[in-house]
């Protein structure tokens, strides 16, 4: 697996040459910027993915294939990228024309296409969207919506937002099972939705946990339609809406919450409808068809103002960190604007802005995207830190005269991500002696890390405001006028920086080594290995089902000098055998990584299947950098290898 670059003095200028250029199971890195007219067919497994911004993907001209800036039939991921423009003769025209395989979406705005996303029929298939944007997608003829996705095997979305969408659908769905939790659809003033969500085939739907807001100019007076374009329905057509606050404020006449035309056995297919909270809804408005109808609420007062802000991620502080100011250390959500903060050049500045936002890490398909990286006190001198700083991972430190997110400087010793249910995150926006936003260089816990710089993600926040968010195709044009310094993400110093803190590392007690510490979890059991050199041997109880293969874990790319592997790796197992008869590594599923020449990684907690067997023997032919902590020196030097020092730019 190997990473390309895509932008201005990087591998490729171009996504599409990028692509071409690419193998199964690669990543592509893109600098934010604007890459007109950059189509491309995505045939193998492959991951896109935006830095410094949203990387904006613009059709100027009609897409060639005739279908969309990007059309997928692979196991696909994509994110941080921004899809606009896109127009085809036949007005089907897509940001992404999905084909075929698995399509993972995040922290992507699509907006401005005759579809968002249009998905076409793929037995099997499976497309998931998170922490995404979608509006101001169709064509104006009720035919194109945000997101049309035809005949799969699931469409799963959560933690999203749709919102003018010019009178097409909100969602629409032809999917054997659809999914949307925790998101909002929202028509707004100008746009009128036809459907929020259409599911016209049927299929095991659940709604729950949304905000679903249909506006004054909706063409069509029902919210949800479930069946009515195949008779009968899919066999397995089911819906449950439970926990969604509806808000109905169409004019076209008396609104229906549910229209169940599903038909299985002729007759409609179950529908549930409980907990919810309606506004405008009455209770003899909630059904046209049949439903199972439970305890909702039917508030009489104004509806709450609806979250405009965009569900895309923006880096930040976590609760709790203290920055430095005129009267010492304060907490930055205790911060206001009007405050001061002491810059890490000893200027003082006033408070612009402070920016919010809680974060369920639970619910999140990436959760590496969004948990907090610890960076333990002393990581890169005695005392820099002060004391455990929590950072979201695209937070940039200021290091060397350039800025570095912390996702970069991870190395599983002293910088880490650590797992939580929940988070909440803080950023702060200082302004200069005229009143304008200025980017600058705090103090958080005694390290210097940036202060928000608006590339267009203001409206991550939960109090950024309903305006429209700036388009980021202007995030590194930002960077390179506004930034406070450099943006760096790869090259020689960041690697001198990487290299600086493993040395920090190993000082403060922190060593590499090859033992994995393997252990045997049988059917909930550990059992123990039995000693002797050579391979690992463990001896079963009878009745054995399956087996988890635990050991520590480790990131290449966090551990080796240039590497690009991300993956979080256990033991490199080249022999497996159960009663001495071995096993195709080829055959292992659950927990193991792709099979490479001789050998398989385990992702820390590989599953064997045992069928009875007595006896597992396992030789971890390759060696892992692991680390462990030793008891820290007694005396550290004043200034160690980790040494960081201001600089002025």
């Amino acid at each position: 697996m190997a990473t390309l670059t895509v932008g201005a003095g990087k591998s490729f200028s171009t996504i599409a040459s990028a692509v071409a250029a690419s193998s199964a199971g690669d990543m592509i890195l893109i600098d934010a910027g604007t890459y007109a007219n950059d189509f491309a067919y995505i045939g193998h497994d492959l991951t896109l993915k935006g830095v410094g911004g949203l990387a904006k993907l613009q059709a100027v001209a009609s897409p060639p294939n005739g279908k969309a800036i990007l059309t997928t039939n692979a196991n696909v991921t994509i994110e941080h990228l921004e899809f606009t423009g896109s127009a085809v003769p036949d007005e089907n025209g897509a940001g992404i024309r999905y084909e075929g395989g698995s399509l993972t979406i995040s922290h992507s705005w699509f907006h401005h296409n005759q579809n968002g996303i249009l998905a076409a029929s793929s037995p099997g298939g499976l497309i998931s969207i998170s922490h995404s944007e979608f509006g101001y997608n169709g064509n104006n003829d009720g035919k194109t919506h945000n997101i049309y996705v035809n005949d799969i095997a699931r469409l799963t979305i959560t933690n999203s937002y749709f919102h003018d969408v010019s009178k097409g659908h909100q969602i629409k769905s032809r999917a054997r099972g659809t999914v949307v939790t925790d998101s909002r659809l929202i028509d707004g003033s100008t746009y009128g939705s036809s459907y929020s969500i259409d599911l016209p085939n049927g299929g095991a739907a659940t709604i729950t946990g949304n905000y679903i807001e249909q506006g004054p100019l909706a063409p069509n007076r029902t919210l949800v339609h479930l069946g009515g374009e195949l008779f009968p329905s899919y066999p397995n057509t089911s819906l449950t809406m439970t926990g969604n606050t509806f808000v109905n404020l169409a004019t076209s006449g008396p609104p229906v919450l549910l229209r169940n035309d599903s038909s299985v056995g002729g007759a409609n297919a179950p529908a549930t409808i409980s907990g919810n909270t309606l506004y405008g809804i009455t209770a003899v408005q909630m059904i046209v068809g049949s439903a199972t109808i439970g305890v909702n609420s039917f508030p009489t007062g104004a509806f709450p103002a609806p979250d405009l802000s965009s569900p895309i991620n923006a880096p930040c502080f976590r609760a709790g960190t203290r920055l430095a100011t005129p009267d010492g250390p304060v907490a930055v959500e205790d911060l206001d604007p009007g405050d001061e903060v002491t810059t890490a050049f000893g200027a003082t500045l006033k408070v612009r802005w402070v920016g919010h936002r809680t974060l369920d890490c639970r619910r999140h398909p990436r959760p590496w995207d969004v948990m907090p990286v610890r960076i333990e006190a002393g990581a890169f001198r005695p005392g820099v830190p002060r004391r455990d700083l929590w950072l979201s991972p695209d937070h940039a430190l200021f290091v060397d005269g350039v800025l570095i997110p912390v996702r970069y400087l991870m190395n599983g010793a002293t910088i880490l991500q650590e797992e939580t249910d929940e988070v909440t995150y803080f950023h702060v926006e200082t302004q200069n002696a005229a009143g304008a936003a200025s980017h600058t260089v705090l103090v958080a816990e005694g390290l210097p890390a940036e202060s928000y710089l608006d590339t267009g993600n203001r409206r991550a926040f939960s109090n950024g405001g309903g305006q429209m968010q700036l388009h980021p195709d202007f995030a590194l044009d930002i960077w390179k006028r506004a930034g406070i310094a450099p943006l760096v993400l790869d090259g020689p110093a960041l690697r001198a920086v990487r290299h600086r803190l493993a040395l920090r590392a190993i000082a403060m007690g922190h060593r590499l080594v090859n033992n994995p510490c393997l252990t045997l979890e049988v059917d909930g059991r550990v059992v123990p290995k039995q000693p002797g050199e050579g391979p690992s041997v463990f001896l079963l109880p009878p009745g054995a089902r399956e087996a988890r293969l635990h050991s520590r874990v480790f990131v290449p790319a966090h551990v080796v000098a240039g590497s690009d592997d991300h993956r979080t790796l256990g033991v490199g197992v080249t022999h497996v055998a159960l009663d001495g008869q071995a096993v195709d590594l080829a055959s292992l599923r659950e927990g193991w990584h792709t099979p490479e020449p001789g050998h398989r990684w385990s992702n820390g907690a590989g599953r064997i299947v045992l069928d009875g067997a007595r006896r597992v023997e396992v030789e971890a032919g390759v060696p892992g950098l692991y680390w462990e902590r030793e008891v820290p020196p007694l005396a550290p030097p004043a200034h160690g290898p980790g040494t960081w020092r201001p600089v002025a730019v």
